[in-house]
Protein backbone atom coordinates (compact mmCIF):
# COMPACT_ATOMS: atom_id res chain seq x y z
CA UNK A 1 0.00 0.00 0.00
CA UNK A 2 1.30 3.34 -1.16
CA UNK A 3 0.74 6.48 0.74
CA UNK A 4 -1.55 8.13 -0.92
CA UNK A 5 -3.78 4.74 -0.85
CA UNK A 6 -3.32 4.93 2.94
CA UNK A 7 -3.95 8.96 3.73
CA UNK A 8 -6.87 8.09 1.40
CA UNK A 9 -8.84 5.29 3.67
CA UNK A 10 -7.72 7.35 6.82
CA UNK A 11 -9.73 10.25 5.30
CA UNK A 12 -12.76 7.51 4.38
CA UNK A 13 -12.37 6.24 7.94
CA UNK A 14 -12.49 9.86 9.33
CA UNK A 15 -8.81 10.16 10.92
CA UNK A 16 -6.71 13.55 9.80
CA UNK A 17 -3.79 11.89 8.55
CA UNK A 18 -1.48 14.13 9.65
CA UNK A 19 -2.78 13.03 14.04
CA UNK A 20 -2.30 9.84 12.62
CA UNK A 21 1.23 10.67 11.33
CA UNK A 22 1.97 12.53 14.53
CA UNK A 23 1.20 9.78 16.36
CA UNK A 24 2.51 6.90 14.80
CA UNK A 25 4.33 7.87 11.98
CA UNK A 26 6.95 10.50 12.42
CA UNK A 27 9.69 9.61 15.21
CA UNK A 28 10.76 12.71 16.71
CA UNK A 29 14.26 12.95 17.72
CA UNK A 30 14.63 14.08 21.29
CA UNK A 31 17.58 15.98 22.50
CA UNK A 32 19.09 13.39 23.98
CA UNK A 33 19.29 11.41 20.68
CA UNK A 34 21.05 13.67 19.03
CA UNK A 35 23.30 14.14 21.57
CA UNK A 36 23.79 10.17 21.58
CA UNK A 37 24.38 10.84 17.90
CA UNK A 38 27.13 13.52 18.51
CA UNK A 39 28.92 11.48 20.58
CA UNK A 40 28.64 8.07 18.91
CA UNK A 41 30.12 10.43 15.44
CA UNK A 42 33.12 11.90 17.80
CA UNK A 43 33.70 7.93 18.92
CA UNK A 44 33.47 6.82 15.52
CA UNK A 45 35.93 9.74 14.34
CA UNK A 46 38.67 8.89 17.06
CA UNK A 47 38.56 4.96 16.72
CA UNK A 48 38.91 5.97 13.10
CA UNK A 49 41.85 8.31 13.53
CA UNK A 50 44.02 5.81 16.44
CA UNK A 51 43.24 2.46 13.54
CA UNK A 52 45.03 5.01 11.08
CA UNK A 53 47.81 6.34 13.75
CA UNK A 54 48.61 2.76 14.60
CA UNK A 55 48.63 1.38 11.00
CA UNK A 56 51.30 4.52 10.08
CA UNK A 57 53.54 3.80 13.09
CA UNK A 58 53.53 0.01 12.70
CA UNK A 59 54.45 0.33 8.96
CA UNK A 60 56.82 3.31 9.43
CA UNK A 61 58.92 1.69 12.64
CA UNK A 62 58.72 -1.89 11.34
CA UNK A 63 60.32 -0.19 7.66
CA UNK A 64 63.01 1.44 10.27
CA UNK A 65 65.06 -1.07 11.65
CA UNK A 66 68.17 -0.93 13.81
CA UNK A 67 71.56 -0.87 12.16
CA UNK A 68 74.05 -3.57 12.01
CA UNK A 69 77.30 -1.89 14.29
CA UNK A 70 80.43 -2.74 12.57
CA UNK A 71 83.42 -2.21 15.04
CA UNK A 72 86.93 -1.34 13.56
CA UNK A 73 90.06 -1.90 15.45
CA UNK A 74 92.75 0.50 14.67
CA UNK A 75 95.40 -1.06 12.96
CA UNK A 76 97.79 0.74 15.63
CA UNK A 77 96.04 -0.70 18.37
CA UNK A 78 96.47 -3.94 17.46
CA UNK A 79 100.35 -4.29 17.20
CA UNK A 80 100.50 -3.49 21.27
Amino acid sequence: MDRKEFTRKLALLGACPFVVAKLYGSETKTPADEDLNVVQAKKQFVENWLADLLESIEINLIAIRPLSVVVVKDPAESSL
